[in-house]
Formats: C-alpha cells, structure tokens, sequence
C-alpha cells in the first residue's frame, strides 16, 4: 500500500508543475507557486490525521483505527483527484490536486504507526523497508507517468493515480 502511496507522491513532485503550466496554461512563475499549494495543504493536515488516527485507534483499537484512517484519506484523495481531472477551472484543478496530496498524507500517520504496532522492536528497520518500498513507487510512477502523458494524455496519467490509490486503500483490508 505505501508503495501506492509513493506512486502519488512522486507524481506531485516531479510532473505536477508541467501539468499546471502545459494544461492548465499558468504562466512559469504561477505554476510554481501553485505546485507548492498540496504541500502546503499537507502540512496542514497531517497533523489532523495523526489526531484523527489517534482518536480512532483511541475508539475501535489498533487495527481499526489505523485503516479507518489510512482508507479515509486515501479514498477521499482519489476523489479529490477525480474532481481535478474533470473541472474545466484552472483554479478549481489546484484546489482539488491540493487537497488529494493533503489527503495522501493525512493517511500518513497510519502507516507509521501500524509499522511500530507490527514491528515492535525492529520497528527501525521496518521503517527503512516501508520507506524504501514507497520510494519505489516513486520510481515507477516517475518513469511511468511520462509514457502514461505521451500516449494517452494528462488524464491517463491521474486516472492511473486513481485507481493506484483505491488499489492502497483496499489493501488497508489485509491488515
């Protein structure tokens, strides 16, 4: 699942600036400052999802409260990514590929603290192996999302961070 989530990520990181600038016509400086807003939407709220997670795991223990979490915000990702997708409004697309990366990462808090949970005293060594696998992700969606853009469109591209987040969330049900 935190490869998914990786997956994502590296998409905002390294193409959603071509993406504001080539589709959504914003000048250079104003892709810029638009492609900072999901991390500043993410900086807000993970901390609200590691409150929620909390509060969660407080009510229905461990295991629940860590998915309900985790399946929550990455769901709620995919739609902010489906509304971005299909808005005809520059601003509009920003605010919801803002929220959908806040929403990725309000997640966050779910997966390191199932990582403690599990791994106990080699909770170290399993956040290397979480970490890495996310990284990989990122890896293939960096790789991937130009193919995705030059065959198929921009939309192929978020479509495919759709269904790679659905595909984290459900994942969530395993655990």
């Amino acid at each position: 699942s935190y490869f998914c989530i990786g997956y994502v990520l590296y998409v905002f990181v390294f193409w959603f600036f071509t993406y504001l600038k080539d589709v959504r016509q914003f000048s250079i400086v104003g892709s810029g400052v638009f492609t900072s807003m999901p991390f500043i939407a993410a900086f807000l709220l993970s901390p609200v999802g590691g409150a929620v997670c909390d509060r969660l795991t407080s009510r229905f223990g461990r295991r629940q409260g860590r998915r309900l979490t985790a399946m929550a915000g990455i769901l709620t990702a995919a739609s902010c990514l489906a509304i971005g997708i299909r808005t005809e409004h520059a601003y509009v697309a920003v605010a919801a590929f803002s929220l959908a990366f806040a929403f990725q990462m309000f997640a966050e808090s779910a997966y390191w603290s199932a990582t403690m949970d599990i791994a106990g005293r080699a909770t170290g060594a399993a956040a290397g192996l979480i970490n890495s696998v996310n990284n990989l992700g990122g890896v293939v969606s960096t790789a991937l999302t130009p193919v995705l853009i030059d065959r198929f469109g921009w939309d192929a591209a978020f479509v495919t961070c759709i269904a790679v987040s659905v595909l984290a969330a459900l994942l969530w049900l395993g655990i």
